[in-house]
């Protein structure tokens, strides 16, 4: 659906079709939120929505990099140690925290870890020489403006936009969204079974988080 399309659904719901009362600003404002509420809900399911890559090269001796504008979240963080193309050698940086840096060495070295500060990813140890340094992240949905932009989702979640900018609207104008709340759970469950079922090819399987062991252990 386009904006103008949930647009003109939010303000049949709130009975305000002429935009009187609820401007178009306010209903923009209302639906613009509310794709971001949908957003945070995708990304929750890990089904990768809206992931994306992004790469640079370090710097020998800088240990914080600053993250994409569009950044939300991050999924993977991997530095090609050599190679290049199908030749590649990676190693996956692994998170930890200001206070584990203590048990680590700060370098110069190949960096192994790293940690979130603000806007810039730091690494741990300071890089000794250039690498390739791959980010496999969540980028951040931007607002519609135009009438004819469509939702950064898919198409069978836009509805769920208009229901949630609704009942923003009715938060404002003090008025019941009992039943849009209803339908509101409705799609919450649908988004949750729509995750768990959108690959059927293979049972179910125990996610392998190490370097252990490369199987996993079928749950039937």
């Amino acid at each position: 659906m386009t904006l103008a399309e949930i647009r003109t659904l939010v303000l049949t719901w709130l009975n305000d079709s002429g935009a009187g009362y609820f401007t178009t600003a306010i209903a923009d404002g209302f639906i613009n939120n509310a794709q971001k509420t949908l957003q945070k809900k995708l990304i929750r399911c890990h089904q990768n929505y809206y992931l994306k890559p992004a790469q640079t090269s370090t710097v020998i001796g800088q240990q914080d990099y600053i993250l994409p504008e569009d950044f939300k979240k991050l999924h993977r963080l991997e530095m090609v140690v050599s190679g290049s193309g199908n030749s590649e050698q990676r190693s996956v940086l692994r998170p930890f925290t200001l206070q584990q840096s203590d048990f680590a060495s700060l370098g110069p070295a190949q960096p192994e870890f790293y940690y979130l500060k603000k806007n810039r990813i730091v690494l741990w140890p300071i890089p000794d020489q250039i690498y390739t340094l791959r980010l496999y992240y969540s980028y951040e949905v931007t607002d519609m403006v135009n009438d004819t932009d469509i939702a950064d989702a898919p198409d069978s979640y836009h509805e769920y936009i208009a229901i949630i900018a609704t009942m923003d609207g009715f938060i404002k104008d003090g008025r019941s969204a009992a039943l849009l709340e209803s339908k509101s759970k409705d799609y919450e469950s649908m988004i949750l079974s729509d995750a768990q079922e959108r690959n059927v090819d293979f049972p179910r399987t125990i996610i392998q988080t190490d370097l252990d062991s490369i199987a996993g252990n079928y749950l039937f």
